[in-house]
């Protein structure tokens, strides 16, 4: 009677089996040779410091369905800065400390954009996949203008006026302190348009 009953839990155990191969269950992995595919990114042409392929690398790692390689990927993600800018946007009226404006307009507001060409090359066919798609984000930023009298200028104790380029401008919230902050947020933004970019490409293929 126990030996029957052994036989039955055993072919139970078979039949589950079979049921749960012809139904395409599987094993989860995290990385899984259907849903993830490896991604080789190479220096990208116009980004000098190396700060956009950082970027690039560190959402790649981030998504479930790419994992960055060194080398030996599947696809080789090719990107290039086709245009990058900086334009001023938005003034403000310049005013004296004690509140009295005057009738100068200054720059203090900045937008910063950058657009890209994006190719990506399968190494299994050696071929590119599709056509290179172009992708292009922007970010807007305040900043301090030097150039206006009450930056360039504080009280003293005794009410006179001194000039605070006698201080390191390092300390002060210049533009070239927004435009890197700002650059930071336009590259994590441009990395998760190039992501999506392949994604659709990836699919369509």
């Amino acid at each position: 009677m126990k030996k029957l009953k052994r036989s039955k839990i055993y072919l139970s155990y078979l039949a589950l089996a079979y049921l749960l191969v012809s139904c395409g269950y599987k094993a989860a992995s995290s990385k899984d040779e259907n849903t993830n595919f490896s991604i080789q990114v190479p220096k990208i042409k116009g980004d000098n410091d190396g700060t956009m392929v950082s970027m690039l690398i560190k959402s790649l790692s981030q998504s479930p369905h790419f994992t960055y390689v060194a080398n030996q990927g599947r696809y080789i993600l090719d990107v290039e800065v086709t245009s990058e800018r900086d334009d001023t946007i938005g003034f403000q009226y310049d005013h004296t400390r004690d509140g009295k404006l005057i009738d100068r307009l200054v720059p203090s507001e900045a937008r910063r954009e950058v657009v890209a060409k994006v190719t990506v090359f399968d190494t299994t066919t050696h071929e590119n996949i599709g056509t290179p798609f172009e992708v292009s984000v922007e970010v807007d930023y305040d900043f301090s203008n030097f150039d206006t009298y009450r930056d360039l200028s504080f009280s003293k104790q005794d009410g006179s006026v001194d000039s605070s380029l006698s201080f390191s401008l390092g300390q002060l919230n210049t533009k070239t302190d927004a435009k890197l902050d700002a650059t930071e947020t336009l590259y994590q933004k441009l990395a998760g348009k190039i992501i999506l970019g392949l994604s659709a490409l990836i699919a369509e293929h």
